[in-house]
């Protein structure tokens, strides 16, 4: 498989920010976000690693607050 492929649902619904996406020197791919819906103002993140699939998304905390 090559190239960028047809994004895929994580399930999470609508994002509460724009994602920003990193690299690490190993290749993994992690990609940030703020939570979206009432009180939610929290950071979330998933990743990939050259598996076949994107890791679950996780909460990470931190109750951003918004702009």
């Amino acid at each position: 498989m090559s190239g960028w492929q047809a994004p895929n649902s994580l399930g999470m619904g609508p994002l509460g920010s724009a994602p920003f996406a990193s690299s690490e020197p190993n290749g993994t791919i992690d990609v940030f976000w703020k939570g979206s819906g009432a009180g939610s103002g929290d950071i979330w993140h998933t990743f990939w690693n050259g598996g076949q699939v994107w890791a679950p998304p996780g909460d990470l905390g931190g109750n951003i607050a918004a702009n």
